[in-house]
């Protein structure tokens, strides 16, 4: 059966002549300027043709190739990448389309427990990983292809680590429900803090033999292969950009975190593989997109999800005082200010970030940052939008004079949209 491959601009002229069956991520569907009627199979597609009802003038896509019917319809294949940042432009005018034909961040849970099957279950949770960040830094190679295959979730809620954890590990939790499917015996490891920690209870609820407070990664692996792991399920909270987040007042070095977490994996596969039994990767992640990862070979059945997120790409799971968008991570408020929280003043400039990045792409201004005086403080315009106020208790907080900060904060927002708007226009 002969397949054509298009481009999504040669899809969109030819749905204008003729319904189509086409191998493509349904996602990428949005990209086109007019709805689409979308077909599970040919033969729905075919049988709608066919009946004697009007027929609405929209054009129509099969997502599956079916070679009886090639004297009727034309076989394409698209391989278009929706998970870009060219999403946003119209992210919140299709939120149902995507919440339609992407794993959403509140069925992760439920799709866990349907897929499980094996030896071992192993969780990990990574706390500040975006899913641009993980396409644009794991190490490349065979191997690395051979063992991940990420698939992106979209985070259909608040993407901060408090919320967005909870919606994964879902209540009743993981471990909960994989005790009813005969994983009996569960166990806990976090790098947080375990003594009067509500979130880790919460997240840890249903694990039967305790969590262990982990300093490294290093120490889960030692542990690891001590214990019972048939018919187990292990859960592993680990901290990712979040934490270097908090450790620099500058841009946090996102590649070498990114490239640490991949090795890690590694390790698990190789310390699951000692155990000489069948085992598949699997990593979820959509940036509010976020990841599915297979690998066959000896170990366990590894259940990996990386906390990720896409739509106004906000980078999911930051801290709540972060600002960041499209997986650019841009600074980090420190100090209240007007009466606002430090995280209620990151709460107001996400969203003041897709009113910009609103204009940037969809009304084509131009990417513009420029910093005035106002008295004491500084005020950062966007695109000609004002964008935030640098303020003195930001300055005495980060230990910088308040033009410093300003000038820090205005070049990293200038270097990060800059990047996004590359990437977008580069698909």
């Amino acid at each position: 059966m002969a397949v054509q491959s298009i481009s999504l601009e040669q899809l969109r002229n030819l749905l204008q002549q003729t319904p189509v069956m086409a191998q493509i991520n349904p996602l990428s569907l949005a990209f086109l300027n007019d709805e689409v009627q979308v077909f599970a199979t040919v033969e729905e597609l075919v049988a709608t043709l066919d009946a004697p009802d009007p027929q609405l003038e929209t054009p129509m896509v099969a997502l599956t190739l079916d070679e009886r019917f090639v004297h009727r319809l034309p076989s394409v294949r698209c391989d278009h990448d929706p998970f870009t940042t060219e999403l946003n432009r119209f992210l919140l005018l299709k939120i149902d389309w995507v919440q339609r034909w992407v794993l959403c961040q509140w069925q992760i849970n439920k799709v866990i427990c349907q897929r499980v099957s094996g030896d071992c279950i192993v969780l990990i949770l990574v706390d500040g990983l975006s899913f641009a960040n993980w396409k644009r830094f794991m190490r490349e190679g065979e191997a690395t292809a051979e063992l991940f295959t990420s698939e992106p979730f979209f985070v259909d809620g608040v993407s901060i680590t408090e919320y967005g954890m909870r919606r994964i590990v879902g209540e009743p939790t993981i471990a909960f429900q994989l005790a009813e499917l005969g994983y009996k015996l569960s166990f806990g490891f976090s790098y947080w803090e375990l003594t009067n920690n509500e979130l880790t209870d919460k997240l840890f609820a249903g694990i039967t033999e305790g969590v262990q407070r982990v300093k490294s990664f290093g120490e889960v692996l030692e542990q690891l292969p001590k214990l019972p792991l048939e018919g187990s399920f292990v859960q592993i909270v680990r901290q990712g950009l979040d934490q270097v987040g908090h450790r620099y007042l500058d841009l946090p070095n996102i590649v070498a975190t990114v490239q640490q977490i991949f090795d890690e994996l590694q390790q698990i596969h190789h310390c699951a593989g000692a155990t000489e039994k069948k085992q598949t990767w699997w990593c979820r992640g959509l940036k509010r997109c976020q990841g599915r990862c297979k690998a066959m070979g000896k170990g366990c059945w590894l259940a990996l999800i990386l906390v990720c997120g896409f739509a106004t790409f906000v980078a999911a799971q930051q801290t709540p005082s972060d600002v960041a968008f499209g997986g650019e991570y841009f600074f980090r408020f420190r100090a209240s200010a007007g009466g606002l929280s430090p995280e209620v003043r990151a709460s107001v400039l996400q969203s003041r970030l897709t009113h910009v990045f609103t204009r940037l792409l969809a009304q084509g201004a131009q990417l513009s940052v420029h910093v005035r005086s106002l008295g004491a403080m500084r005020v950062i315009s966007v695109a000609g939008v004002p964008f935030v106020t640098v303020t003195l208790a930001d300055a005495e907080a980060n230990q910088m004079a308040v033009e410093q900060l300003a000038k820090v904060w205005a070049n990293n927002l200038e270097e990060g949209l800059r990047r996004i708007l590359s990437s977008g226009s580069s698909h």
